[in-house]
């Protein structure tokens, strides 16, 4: 039914513009910035008040024409500016990156008021189909496409900046946040057996850093979380690394940071064997120590007294190691072993496997390795669940009919 506008409707409040009740049932308020009638829209008389009054503010603060008029490029390099201090070191460089790279390039030209799902939705979609373009003629080549989980985080860029922009008042609605991004499979983890960490335990025997590997296999901590590791946070007599702090190498610099979450700041208990490699390390860093090199400069974190010389994971001069050198280490170790090239994070993966496999029970899993929610501790490891699953269905068939019993194939 259609609704008539009311007398009430109207009326103006004091500053507020003018405000009217369209045809269809929702507000109308207006107001003029720099010579141009701007309008604003909401479910009540209420809330469009706010909104003109809100505009009204920054028009006398100084913004508002020049805000309005602001295209999509220019607001995301001021969006991410201002981001600056709130955003982890490696978090801001990616984020900066994405849109440099994939958003401003394809709608920085868009003025950000006029901006459409329709627009977003192209733009993703440009962004999973592009193809390499060869060099001619010193031209630069085109990008090439990007992974379905790439646009996803490019999409969670533009529909986190939009939020803040619908915050601002810049823009009536978030239209990111009505675009589905493209879904993403999940690739099966690499599952390392017991047998294939022995043979990686065996490889990485003797290397100075065999400890940092043992450790990966045996807690299930991140890179950046076991780089960034102190010896005040090894227990060694109680047989537990406390994962306090993280070490990464952001745009050539050292940069410290903690882990995501709460629960990823965690204690994970490790085996006597492990222990037993860690006191080894630890004698024959000493050792290094005593002989001469200087430590590479380092920013500590607020927390840490010279944290350089506590690193539990040095390089032979007495800084951090290298994640490059982490990785390239065991892919040459590996290799030199005759065992399948494989990640760092792939040992993190193992641990989580061997330690499922083992019967340790879901929960203590997700714990250890700092995961927020133990269904995204299920539904990473899918395969070795599964596997479990009918392992258990197994037993319960013996349990049940005897031990010649077997499941229906």
């Amino acid at each position: 039914m259609t609704m008539r506008p009311s007398r009430s409707a109207k009326k103006r409040g004091a500053g507020e513009g003018s405000i009217r009740q369209r045809p269809n049932g929702r507000w109308e308020g207006r107001i003029r910035i720099g010579g141009k009638r701007v309008s604003f829209f909401a479910a009540t008389r209420e809330e469009v008040q706010g909104k003109l009054r809100a505009e009204a503010g920054r028009k006398a603060a100084g913004h508002g024409a020049s805000d309005r008029q602001i295209t999509v490029g220019a607001y995301l390099e001021r969006w991410i500016e201002g981001r600056r201090g709130d955003l982890r070191p490696a978090t801001h460089v990616s984020y900066e990156s994405a849109i440099r790279t994939h958003l401003v390039p394809d709608i920085g030209t868009v003025r950000l008021a006029r901006l459409t799902p329709d627009d977003v939705t192209k733009t993703l979609a440009r962004l999973g189909s592009r193809a390499v373009q060869p060099v001619r003629g010193g031209a630069k080549p085109r990008l090439k496409a990007l992974s379905a989980q790439s646009i996803r985080n490019v999409h969670a860029i533009l529909r986190s900046a939009l939020n803040d922009a619908v915050r601002a008042d810049l823009v009536a609605r978030n239209v990111a946040s009505v675009v589905r991004p493209p879904r993403v499979d999940r690739e099966p983890v690499r599952a390392i057996s017991p047998g294939e960490a022995r043979a990686i335990l065996d490889a990485v025997r003797g290397h100075r850093l065999e400890a940092l590997y043992v450790l990966a296999l045996a807690s299930g901590a991140r890179l950046a979380e076991l780089l960034g590791l102190t010896w005040q946070n090894v227990d060694l007599e109680g047989g537990t690394v406390k994962i306090a702090a993280t070490l990464r190498r952001v745009r050539g610099e050292w940069s410290w940071g903690v882990p995501k979450t709460r629960s990823s700041r965690r204690s994970v208990p490790i085996p006597a064997a492990a222990v037993q490699v860690l006191e080894a390390h630890r004698g024959r860093q000493v050792e290094e120590q005593r002989g001469e090199g200087k430590p590479t400069p380092l920013r500590p974190p607020a927390k840490h007294d010279d944290p350089w010389h506590e690193l539990v994971f040095k390089s032979p001069t007495g800084g951090p190691v290298h994640p490059t050198v982490a990785n390239a280490t065991l892919t040459k170790l590996l290799t030199d072993a005759g065992i399948e090239r494989m990640r760092f994070h792939d040992l993190r993966h193992g641990a989580a496997a061997i330690a499922l496999a083992s019967g340790v029970p879901m929960r203590l899993v997700m714990e250890m390795l700092g995961h927020s929610q133990m269904s995204m501790t299920a539904d990473t490891y899918t395969s070795v669940t599964d596997e479990l699953a009918r392992e258990g269905s197994e037993r319960i068939g013996r349990a049940l009919f005897g031990e010649a019993a077997g499941l229906a194939r």
